[in-house]
């Protein structure tokens, strides 16, 4: 009986212990967790593990990984001719070597850190006004590409000529992307089919309200923007599109409290 109630006594004194243990290590798990969960790119995935290099050209600073070797002196031209030719159209430089990252694949390109949020569905390529960097995969025709490089370096030269920590209200959208589509001089058939049945339904709206109106969907601020560039450069010139330098272009671009996008 000695014995039993001994063993009973243990029990009792090891399921005590466990209950202490737990009730002491509980508190502790959870203020560890607190500390660390939420915190930056916890749930974003990544499948490869990039080994960065740096090739540099006379206007940009290419960052690559060993994959991308065989097609960088061709990237580098496409980015060195479309420098030119918006240089030229604008007669602006840029200070400094613009940052360029590069991803072989779409599927690589969406593992990309430059900008914390996760990209949305369709999005090509991006530049980012903090430190002017742009960000892209080459796996495009190399028409498309060279017309990607060339869109998104005119937000880059847009990011220069107009800063955006000194503006108040924004650039508008339309301003944006439409001066990048009209640099990169193509017109996608769908949206020049949605410009062309705006104007045949006579509901274009007026520039300022060119992302209010309620008929208007997500792409045209773009198409609009490119058509009205078009039409900058044909009754102002050159000289119409290069006023953007001052900020205050003579009479043809309204007032906006829009903000601008910089993604295509």
């Amino acid at each position: 009986m000695h014995a039993r109630a001994s063993r009973d006594a243990v029990r009792r004194f090891t399921a005590v212990l466990i209950v202490l243990l737990v009730a002491v290590a509980w508190p502790l798990e959870t203020r560890a967790q607190t500390a660390f969960v939420p915190y930056y790119g916890k749930n974003r995935i990544k499948y490869d593990k990039f080994d960065w290099h740096i090739y540099t050209t006379d206007h940009f600073e290419i960052f690559y990984y060993p994959d991308l070797e065989p097609h960088l002196e061709r990237v580098a031209g496409y980015a060195e001719s479309a420098y030119q030719k918006i240089s030229a159209d604008l007669k602006h430089d840029l200070a400094t070597k613009v940052p360029l990252v590069l991803y072989k694949t779409s599927s690589e390109f969406q593992q990309q850190n430059v900008i914390p949020s996760e990209l949305p569905e369709g999005v090509l390529a991006f530049a980012e006004p903090y430190r002017n960097r742009m960000v892209f995969p080459i796996d495009e025709p190399p028409d498309q590409l060279y017309r990607l490089i060339t869109h998104e370096l005119t937000h880059v030269f847009e990011f220069d000529i107009i800063p955006r920590s000194l503006i108040r209200r924004g650039v508008p959208l339309w301003v944006d992307e439409g001066l990048a589509n009209y640099m990169a001089g193509y017109w996608n058939p769908l949206d020049l089919m949605a410009v062309r049945d705006a104007a045949l339904a006579d509901i274009v709206p007026r520039m300022s309200r060119f992302e209010t109106e309620p008929f208007v969907n997500g792409r045209l601020p773009y198409t609009l923007g490119h058509a009205a560039f078009e039409f900058v450069e044909s009754r102002w010139g050159k000289e119409g599109l290069r006023q953007l330098r001052t900020g205050r272009p003579s009479g043809w671009m309204p007032r906006s409290s829009t903000t601008s996008s910089i993604a295509i």
